[in-house]
């Protein structure tokens, strides 16, 4: 692997223990979260994609620099783990799922190739499917060795 140029600081913060009890269940979760800074650094890495979305205002670089399709990009990959388990817990915002009998109040993504749901799909697993890929939560599986389980 080639040596990385990218300039990096020591910075330091408090944390609870609550939240380092929580940090520690996590090592371990997937090959290169070995140690507890790496599970401090993804979770930095996630919450600095989803206040980027968030940095929209007039004043504000926007979206954080990023350009706006590669942050959705790297946006999804994160957060289709996340929607996976709100759908399993069937927690899922009303945004993805719509109220029983109505649809949606629109795509979930500007671009989204999938149609709206009719207001006959309810189910969460059946209006989901029309937000997210079929066969997406196969893939996420295979490639996080399901972890998910």
């Amino acid at each position: 692997m080639p040596e990385s140029t990218a300039k990096t600081a020591a910075k330091t913060i408090r944390l609870g223990d609550d939240l380092l009890e929580h940090i520690q269940a996590l090592i371990g979760l997937s090959p290169d979260l070995t140690k507890e800074t790496d599970v401090l650094v993804r979770s930095v890495e996630i919450g600095h994609l989803i206040l980027a979305a968030q940095a929209a205002r007039p004043s504000m670089t926007p979206y954080g620099g990023y350009d706006p399709k590669d942050l959705a990009v790297l946006l999804r990959n994160y957060l289709l783990p996340a929607f996976e388990f709100l759908a399993q817990q069937q927690a899922l915002p009303t945004l993805l799922v719509g109220h029983a009998g109505s649809a949606p109040p629109g795509p979930f993504l500007a671009n989204d190739p999938h149609p709206s749901p009719t207001p006959a799909d309810t189910s969460a697993v059946r209006e989901l499917s029309n937000v997210i890929e079929p066969g997406a939560a196969t893939s996420i599986e295979e490639s996080t060795g399901g972890f998910l389980d």
